[in-house]
């Protein structure tokens, strides 16, 4: 019995340590990296595993996005990689980054970034699904897609708090209709170092 309340305790210590649901999701996503990032620090960082928390799609609102970075923290010279998450209510689908203007309006990505951090290279993103239409070939994502973006710091940065802005720029459809051009504008706050 005295064995039984150990483990209690033990549990509880962990708990208190670590806390529940989100708050551990999102411990345990920010302690497998350091807390200020170096050029090589994020090489285990992989964008298409990370948890980035994105409410649900639904009827009314089909698309939802969220982003976050792989280091909020950033040292000058240190680098970091955005990931932004789209996820689509079915059947609702997104016109691929490669999809032809004219049948339908392409997925974009616009960075809005902080004096002194730089974008490294293209976004990376995800193979598209491809189906007829009937205006020809259309490329198109569902479900839950990720885009990435390596951003490095300059020497010319700033320390202290900053944030930048991703608007992301789509058109949803589904077998039936389809939704006006909009965009979802997200803020992702950071710490350069």
């Amino acid at each position: 019995m005295r064995l039984h309340y150990e483990v209690v305790i033990l549990g509880l210590c962990i708990l208190s340590l670590v806390g529940c649901g989100a708050t551990a999701r999102s411990w345990a996503f920010k302690s497998s990296q350091p807390a200020v990032d170096s050029p090589s620090s994020h090489v285990d960082f992989d964008p298409l595993t990370a948890d980035v928390p994105v409410k649900l799609p639904n009827a009314s609102e089909p698309v939802t996005a969220a982003a976050q970075l792989s280091q909020p923290k950033i040292a000058v010279g240190g680098t970091t990689t955005l990931v932004v998450r789209l996820k689509t209510a079915k059947p609702w689908t997104i016109y691929a980054i490669d999809n032809p203007e004219d049948t339908g309006t392409p997925t974009r990505l616009e960075l809005t970034l902080p004096s002194g951090l730089v974008q490294q290279s293209d976004w990376s993103f995800p193979t598209a699904k491809t189906k007829d239409s009937p205006f020809g070939p259309v490329q198109y994502y569902s479900d839950d897609v990720r885009f990435s973006v390596p951003l490095t710091t300059s020497a010319s940065a700033k320390a202290g708090p900053a944030e930048l802005l991703c608007t992301v720029h789509y058109q949803a459809c589904s077998d039936a209709t389809c939704t006006a051009p909009t965009s979802q504008r997200l803020t992702i706050p950071l710490v350069i170092d």
